[in-house]
């Protein structure tokens, strides 16, 4: 007696998986070829836009991670982790990305927008570093009380070939309290050294 069993449908190729695999791999190395043609875009002009899109922001390297997939018939859903060094001596960006793949003969393709690179990132948009320096926290005393108050500053600069008497200049500038004077008389009389 002879058993035959069918556990599938259709010509072997790779599973959803591998290509989520290939195609993380592929973008991560600088293979943008490779990745492009994985998916169901324009093999050139999506090669060009994972190749472009981390060089307008200067990454320097770039780190990308599988996350859960679900498949569903002819349908996958893949997330991937995403950890991209700006190269700017502080944290590296990272967050989360996700992309649709559908079956595409023996094998799967991702369904190519600009948002498998980033979600959100729409035809024509482009990514931007925007660094935001938080206000300095105010030092405090051990009672609470600040330790630096506001006041004003100057700053004093001259033009050394512009000046009449560098000695008087210099003696009247390196006293604060004749400096501050010296302001007021020049902003009063609208003169400057």
């Amino acid at each position: 007696m002879v058993i035959i069993a069918v556990t599938g449908v259709g010509p072997a190729g790779p599973t959803v998986p591998e290509t989520v695999k290939a195609f993380l791999v592929d973008w991560e190395s600088g293979d943008y070829r490779a990745a492009a043609l994985l998916t169901t875009g324009n093999p050139d002009l999506v090669a060009r836009r994972l190749q472009a899109v981390y060089q307008e922001v200067g990454a320097a390297d770039l780190a990308l991670g599988m996350g859960p997939i679900s498949v569903h018939g002819d349908s996958a859903q893949a997330s991937f982790s995403a950890s991209v060094n700006l190269g700017r001596d502080g944290l590296p960006w990272q967050y989360q990305g996700h992309f649709t793949l559908h079956r595409a003969g023996a094998g799967w393709r991702v369904v190519w927008s600009p948002a498998v690179i980033v979600p959100g990132l729409g035809a024509g948009d482009r990514l931007a570093v925007l660094t935001v320096v938080p206000r300095r926290a105010e030092l405090l005393d051990s009672a609470g009380r600040p330790l630096l108050r506001p006041s004003r500053a100057f700053v004093l600069g001259v033009m050394p070939d512009e000046l009449t008497n560098s000695w008087l200049t210099a003696r009247d500038r390196g006293d604060a309290r004749r400096a501050h004077q010296f302001l007021a008389d020049r902003e009063g009389s609208g003169q400057s050294d």
